[in-house]
């Protein structure tokens, strides 16, 4: 009997055994062999504690990446982007340029850009420079006391929020990174250390876009940016005058001799001559050039010439007193025979003359009908 029982709990334990080993087996086959996330599935999840300030939270993120070239966002007075742009107007374009470079270096920082064009009446530069946030207002303060400021715009951006995404972010990347390369460790088979290389080649390409961005943001909150614009009074002012005048006179050509002169000694010059002579008539024609503040005088000066039989003016009211030496200004002169009439001038001689003829025909008429 005792033979019998212990047949019978052999007969039970041995399959129990068998299938007990089986799964230990499977189990540790199962393990062996590698599977690849086809998501950014981790190991574990990212949790910082609670940060004392949105600047803290910033730092706490990015000290806890672990990655050897993942950049460190700095420790700034505040993540915000500060940025200035300035009109000013100035006596000197060039004078005040190097004034801006000896207190950009002063204070770290450098031009980025620069630009300056122009003529000695008419110049002007653009220019782009970089400080450090920390000096923003002061190189602000310092630029307004070039000239006179006829525009001036500063604004700043909070970028709190896109460091801590983009920490987060890199920080998960980062992990399933060193996840997968533990995988392609314990990898065995061609296929599976393909797929991981393939996945470790796009996360790799999003680590590194992610420390770009981080690389840009660190680059415009620790320099702030400022757009300079400088213009000259020369920039800044009203057209020149302009005028016309048509003048009756006895002698033309002598009239014109008179205007060169007069032109000439004052620095200008003639632009133009033309002459016609019809009908026994001459007149001529001359374009000056002239001083803005020789303008009202010599204006005057050639109206007196003759008989003014048309003239027109266009002066500026505000006109700009720094540019009076300019040579910019132009008057355009007619000057014809005395001889010459003019087509209302016609006109009314041609109705003088009917009138009279109508006038003596009457009186004739009226003389013989008496007779």
């Amino acid at each position: 009997m005792t033979k019998v029982t212990q047949s019978v709990t052999y007969i039970l334990i041995t399959p129990l055994l068998i299938f007990i080993l089986g799964c230990s087996l499977g189990a540790t086959s199962k393990d062996e062999i590698p599977e690849i996330s086809t998501g950014y599935v981790m190991d574990e999840a990212f949790q910082a504690s609670p940060p004392t300030s949105r600047n803290a939270e910033i730092s706490l993120m990015s000290n806890s990446v672990e990655t050897q070239n993942t950049p460190i966002v700095g420790n700034y007075n505040s993540a915000e982007i500060h940025t200035g742009s300035l009109t000013v107007e100035v006596n000197s374009v060039t004078d005040n340029l190097n004034k801006i470079e000896n207190l950009i270096d002063q204070e770290q920082g450098y031009i980025e850009h620069l630009n300056s064009y122009g003529t000695d009446y008419n110049q002007s530069a653009n220019l782009t420079v970089r400080v450090p946030q920390e000096r923003f207002k002061y190189v602000i303060s310092n630029l307004e006391t070039l000239g006179i400021v006829l525009n001036k715009s500063i604004g700043s951006e909070d970028v709190s929020e896109q460091l801590i995404d983009l920490n987060a972010r890199l920080k998960s990347y980062t992990r399933e990174e060193n996840n997968l390369l533990k995988l392609l460790d314990n990898s065995e088979t061609i296929s599976d250390i393909i797929a991981i290389e393939r996945e470790l080649s796009r996360i790799r390409s999003e680590i590194e876009s992610l420390q770009g961005k981080l690389k840009y943001y660190d680059g415009k909150i620790t320099m702030s940016t400022i757009n300079i614009n400088l213009v000259t009074a020369y920039a800044n002012n009203t057209s020149p005058p302009y005028g016309l005048i048509e003048l009756i006179t006895s002698s033309p050509r002598n009239n014109m001799e008179q205007i060169k002169t007069l032109v000439e000694n004052d620095g200008g010059k003639v632009d133009y001559i033309s002459s016609d002579y019809s009908n026994s008539v001459q007149s001529l024609e001359l374009t000056v050039i002239i001083k803005r503040g020789s303008f009202p005088t010599i204006f005057k000066s050639i109206e007196n010439l003759g008989t003014v039989h048309n003239k027109y003016t266009n002066e500026p009211q505000n006109a700009n007193k720094k540019i009076d030496a300019k040579i910019d200004s132009r008057i355009t002169v007619t000057l014809r025979e005395s001889r010459y009439l003019t087509p209302n001038a016609q006109i009314s001689a041609a109705i003088v003359l009917f009138i009279s003829i109508t006038a003596t025909a009457i009186w004739l008429v009226t003389r013989r009908t008496r007779s």
